[in-house]
Order: C-alpha cells, then sequence, then structure tokens
C-alpha cells in the first residue's frame, strides 16, 4: 500500500546500519487512532499513504524509510552524525507542515 519497507525489513536494516553513522527517526501518526474512529478506514489508509510520499519525497534515496506498525514509521538515515542535527530537524518541522494541511483524498496528519 505505502511502499515503505516492513518492520521485518526494518529489523534486518536496523542491525546491519554502522551505528557510529547513523540516525534513527520514530515519526508517529498522532491522528491515526482519531481517524479510524471518526472516518472511514479509507481515510486513514489514505493518510498513511500520503505520509509515505511526502517522507520519500523530502528524505535522500539512501534512507530506509519503514513503517514499523499501523502508525508508526521509522526512518534509518546511514552516513549521518550528530552536526546534521539541525538539517534533520528543519526537515521534520517543513515535513509536518506540508502533512498539516488536508488534501482531497487524506485528512491532516500530525506527526511527532
Amino acid at each position: 500500500m505505502t511502499g515503505l519497507y516492513n518492520s521485518s525489513a526494518f529489523d534486518i536494516l536496523f542491525l546491519d546500519a554502522d551505528s557510529s553513522h547513523s540516525a534513527l527517526l520514530l515519526v508517529d501518526l498522532a491522528d491515526y487512532e482519531k481517524v479510524l474512529e471518526t472516518k472511514v478506514k479509507a481515510m486513514a489508509n489514505h493518510a498513511v499513504v500520503r505520509t509515505a510520499e511526502v517522507l520519500r519525497d523530502n528524505f535522500r534515496a539512501s534512507d530506509f524509510i519503514c513503517r514499523i506498525q499501523a502508525d508508526e514509521i521509522a526512518i534509518i538515515l546511514p552516513r549521518t552524525d550528530s552536526s546534521q542535527r539541525s538539517v534533520i530537524d528543519s526537515k521534520l518541522e517543513m515535513i509536518k507542515g506540508l502533512l498539516a494541511e488536508a488534501d482531497q483524498d487524506a485528512p491532516a496528519v500530525d506527526i511527532c
């Protein structure tokens, strides 16, 4: 559905990552359960797909974006060190802004 790596792939990729030169981001779709409860499942699925698309569009091709649970996404960033933290923080804020606006198929998504 999303084209992201799954939790099994995450386990392998995480164990294989160079821990001294990689970063791990955990993204939670904050309103996923609420959307499931108040809207149809298709809307929740659209929210996940849209989140996956925005993440793919804004991270490097060498980064591994994995859906590890229904509402959780892990991103492994190889060849990353602490000096890049401000760039990553800025990127996440931009992504939050993009997802905060609903589109015709998906509700607004809040990530944390």
